[in-house]
Parts: C-alpha cells; sequence; structure tokens
C-alpha cells in the first residue's frame, strides 16, 4: 500500500461491476420510445455513489496555457522530470488548476461513474461527450504534478498514476464513444509514465516492487465496445424516431441544420426513406458490428473496411448520414490494452530481477498479476516478444503487420488506424522509446 497516499487503500478492492446495455428496443412513431431514459435507467442500476457528479464540477483554468511557450512548457512536464527553464510554466499552470485536481482524487475515489443523458433533446452530439476534454486535460494535469516532484519523491508519481488509472477505468465504464476514447487516451498516457518512471528512477528494481500491486489493483482490462455500439444503435433509432414523427418540414430542418449539420435538401431526402427497412439495416450492422467487436485484434483488422463499406454503399440516406462503424476506436481500445498489460510484465520483469538477481530468460518464468493472459499481445494473440539483451531486456508487439521487425519500434503500431499508411515496424515497450526516436 502506498503510504503517501493511504485513500488509495480504497482502490485495492474491486470497484462495482458497470451495468451494462442490451439490445435497444426499435423506435415506434406511434408511441415513442424514450431513449434517454432507457438508457439512464438501466446504466443508473445499483448506483450509490456517482464519480460523474464530482468530475463534471471540473472547470478548467487555461488562461496561463495560451503563448506558444507556456504550451510547450506544459506539453514537456506530461512527458517526463520537469525542466528547470519549464518549471516556473508549468507550476503556474497546476497552481490554477488546484481544484480540479482535488475534484479528480475524490471522483477517483468513487466506485462507479455514470454520465446522465439529459432528459430532453436528441442524444447526438453533445449530450453524449460532456466533460471528456475537461477530464483528459485534468489527467493530464496530474500526470504533471507527479513528473514535477519525480527527483525528490517519485511516490508522488506512482500515487498519481493510480489516481489517473480509476479515472480512466470509470471512463471506460461509460458507452459514449468520446469519453471512452478519452478514457484510453489518459490510460495510454499513465503506462507510458509508469514505464518512463522506472528508466529515471535510482533504483528501479525496488521502485517495481513497491508498485506493482497498486498499478494492478487500478488497473483492470478494457471494456469491449459492445455497449458503446449499442449507444451509437439508440443514437440513430432516436433519430429516425424524431424525424419520422415530424410531420413540419422546417422543423426538421432546423434540426438537422442545428444539431446534425444537414440542409434543407438533404432533409427532405431523409424523410422520403422507407421507416421500417431503415430499422431492419440499422439493426443487422449492429449485430454485425458487436459480434466483431469480439473477434480478436488480428481476426477483426481485415474485417474494419468491410464494416465501414456496408455503411458507404447503403442505399438508405439515413443509414449513410446517421449510422457510425466506429470501429477505429475498438483498435485504438486495443492498442491500450496491450499497452496496459505490458506495462505490467515490465514491471514484473523488474520484480523477478529484484528476487533473483538477474532478468527472467523467458516470459514464462514470470509471475504476473492476471497469469498468462497478462502476458499475451492482443495484437497478435500470441505472448508478447521478450529477449534478454546486454544491457537489460527488450519488450515489443508485432504491431498491426503481426511480424517480427526486430524490435525496430514504431509509435503507430505498425501503421496509424487513422489513415492508410502500410503497416510496418513493431511497438517497443522496454527500454522506453521516447517521442522522435525511432
Amino acid at each position: 500500500m502506498n503510504r503517501l497516499f493511504p485513500w488509495l487503500a480504497l482502490s485495492l478492492v474491486a470497484p462495482t461491476a458497470a451495468q451494462h446495455l442490451p439490445e435497444p428496443p426499435p423506435p415506434n412513431p406511434r408511441e415513442p420510445v424514450d431513449y434517454a431514459k432507457w438508457v439512464n435507467d438501466r446504466l443508473s442500476q445499483g448506483m450509490t455513489e456517482n464519480a460523474a457528479d464530482v468530475y463534471l464540477q471540473i472547470n478548467l483554468d487555461e488562461t496561463r496555457a495560451q503563448s506558444p511557450d507556456v504550451k510547450g512548457a506544459i506539453d514537456r512536464a506530461i512527458d517526463g522530470p520537469w525542466r528547470l527553464d519549464d518549471r516556473k510554466f508549468a507550476q503556474a499552470w497546476l497552481d490554477a488548476n488546484q481544484r480540479n485536481l482535488e475534484l479528480l482524487r475524490e471522483g477517483a475515489q468513487r466506485s462507479r461513474c455514470f454520465f446522465e443523458l439529459p432528459k430532453s433533446g436528441p442524444l447526438a452530439g453533445d449530450p453524449v461527450s460532456s466533460g471528456s476534454r475537461e477530464i483528459r486535460a485534468a489527467c493530464k494535469m496530474m500526470i504533471a504534478e507527479g513528473w514535477g516532484s519525480f527527483a525528490s519523491d517519485p511516490e508522488r508519481l506512482a500515487g498519481n498514476c493510480a489516481v489517473v488509472l480509476r479515472v480512466a477505468h470509470h471512463l471506460d465504464q461509460d458507452p459514449a464513444c468520446i469519453r471512452r476514447l478519452s478514457g484510453v487516451a489518459s490510460s495510454a498516457l499513465t503506462h507510458d509514465a509508469l514505464i518512463e518512471a522506472l528508466a529515471h528512477v535510482r533504483d528501479p528494481e525496488t521502485y517495481a516492487l513497491a508498485q506493482l500491486e497498486t498499478i494492478a489493483a487500478n488497473d483492470p482490462p478494457l471494456a469491449t465496445m459492445a455497449d458503446t455500439y449499442r449507444l451509437e444503435n439508440a443514437i440513430a433509432f432516436d433519430i429516425f424516431q424524431r424525424i419520422s414523427v415530424w410531420d413540419d418540414a422546417a422543423r426538421c430542418a432546423r434540426f438537422s441544420a442545428e444539431k446534425l449539420h444537414g440542409s434543407r435538401d438533404e432533409v427532405a431526402l431523409l424523410t422520403r426513406q422507407d421507416f421500417d427497412a431503415t430499422i431492419r439495416e440499422t439493426t443487422r450492422f449492429y449485430a454485425r458490428l458487436i459480434a466483431w467487436s469480439a473477434e480478436p485484434f488480428h481476426a477483426a483488422l481485415p474485417n474494419a473496411d468491410n464494416l465501414d463499406r456496408m455503411l458507404a454503399d447503403s442505399k438508405n440516406a439515413l443509414i449513410r448520414k446517421f449510422v457510425y462503424s466506429s470501429t477505429k476506436p475498438r483498435l485504438l481500445a486495443d492498442q491500450a490494452e496491450a499497452l496496459r498489460r505490458a506495462t505490467l510484465v515490465v514491471y514484473a520483469t523488474w520484480v523477478y530481477r529484484a528476487r533473483h538477481g538477474v532478468f527472467p530468460s523467458a516470459l514464462v518464468r514470470l509471475s504476473v498479476p492476471g497469469g498468462r493472459e497478462t502476458q499475451m499481445d492482443p495484437i497478435t494473440g500470441e505472448r508478447f516478444v521478450y529477449r534478454r539483451t546486454d544491457d537489460g531486456f527488450i519488450l515489443y508487439s508485432f504491431g498491426r503487420d503481426q511480424d517480427d521487425d526486430g524490435g525496430r519500434h514504431d509509435s503507430d503500431w505498425g501503421g496509424s488506424v487513422h489513415d492508410e499508411k502500410q503497416p510496418d515496424g513493431d511497438h517497443v515497450f522496454w527500454p522506453p522509446q521516447r517521442a522522435g526516436a525511432e
């Protein structure tokens, strides 16, 4: 247990399991379904305390982060031990946001998190993304604060990382895609910091021994995207239902222009689509998407483009405009899960050396929280690549191209999911790869 942060003892108790969304009911123009109530009722079941009530109080003070010099100092403060010439700017940034850091710590102590949807109005747009930017920024501040005192108090970074891991887990429980991505990004930032810490601390063996249990307790596996896809299914149904019951073309046009960024001509086209056929096609698509989300990464990756093409090739204008495949967020989440597991493996490897005097000859000799599954690379379905070297060890994933490039690091995991880059390269977890090193 971290004696500097005794409240983290709470995190050693498994968090309450989040409620899951079932398949949403089909829309009914004659007796409209209240989809906001449907989502809220299911996700709030059994909740006694809600971390979202705390997180939504975060109010960023970004007045000190406007100039390029200050922004550069802040970016560097997040990535590692502070440089002397950055300290003034970074500390002023943190001082202006101390209340936000307190709120982040308070919310992290709560067992469950649920962002209630507004009880009126369409689900599309802001209702499913509120708070995401503020929470992610506060997570960055929490990591930066840990790096600020790292030279004299490396334990503080570990404690702050535990806070962010709890927050990331809360965001991962929420089905809204934007918040899920904020959780994925915050989780990845934290794991990068934890691995980087071992490269800077004076005694990595002792540090790993002290922190491994706390990291594992605060860092459960990431959830699948099934709940996210069911929420997006409900959002699409909500839009179709609203359009179907609005006989007033002017009202449809205002809704489309203000909320959905459409034109009057487009709204006229949308309202001519066959309602029942639209619902059937949407239901079939999300059923396929949810089944795809359960496939392992190496099997799912080639099928992502097929799902995207299903929508692009649809003859239904409503489907093309309002149904989203969201395949890329799922692939990014798998990469974050690989980083989560690799962090535990790296720490367990240093613990092994602390106990045996040498690094292990192979991963099978390690005792890792989560057992054999933690040693498995979700990108390939095989164990992470591990080798002892003259000055330590190397641990990496084959990345998206699924082949061994000898540990040649590519921060895009051998090809970004955001572009058409030909996959090539591995993703190296240890030794740490500083930005621009590849």
